[in-house]
């Protein structure tokens, strides 16, 4: 029986094939992993200590050549009288945060010749050119990004509407989510261009 509760992270930096083969807890119990504990508790503390894990996120973020993943994670497991496993575990891995992905700027697209026109997905059909930007959605209180089950990302709003990125995606010099609040108030929240 567990009588131990302990808040773990884990950290890995990956290339595009080790990420292929990474499924998500592997920096807290994959193979090879090696978290850092960062607290504590009895198991009779559970409320406390899903709290805690509540205060943190799993981040799953690409950058221009690698993955970026810091994960957390309560482990549930039986220790001694001096702290040292026994045997277990049971694993609650916090909550996924996704700040940054990828979106592209069009050019020359039909009806917007003279401004950028910004698509996630895939390209405008319409456009003569376009680039690939990463982007990162920053600290706000609007808009944050979440993933369906089969691994789409949509939007979330503060007033509990859902959308695809590209319904609240637009901008001409710099790419923005907008969106009208139930009492028709725009909110806009700009992305960092990260390449």
């Amino acid at each position: 029986m567990y009588n131990t509760i302990i808040l773990k992270v884990g950290e890995a930096k990956l290339t595009k094939a080790e990420f292929d083969k990474f499924s998500e807890g592997d920096t807290i119990f994959g193979t090879d992993s090696n978290p850092t504990e960062l607290q504590r508790w009895k198991i009779a503390e559970e409320n406390e200590a899903k709290a805690q894990l509540a205060k943190h996120c799993c981040e799953y973020n690409k950058g221009i050549e690698l993955y970026y993943i810091t994960e957390y994670a309560l482990e549930y497991c039986e220790c001694d009288e001096d702290g040292e496993f026994v045997q277990g575990s049971d694993f609650d891995l916090a909550e996924k945060k996704i700040t940054k992905f990828e979106i592209y700027c069009n050019y020359g697209v039909l009806a917007a010749e003279k401004r950028k026109v910004y698509t996630y997905g895939n390209k405008n059909e319409t456009s003569v050119a376009s680039d690939k930007l990463s982007v990162e959605l920053p600290e706000n209180e609007y808009f944050s990004l979440h993933e369906t089950e089969s691994g789409c990302l949509f939007v979330k709003s503060a007033w509990g509407w859902d959308y695809d990125i590209n319904e609240v995606l637009i901008g001409n010099e710099k790419p923005y989510f907008h969106a009208l609040d139930k009492n028709m108030k725009a909110h806009n929240v700009y992305l960092d261009v990260l390449n």
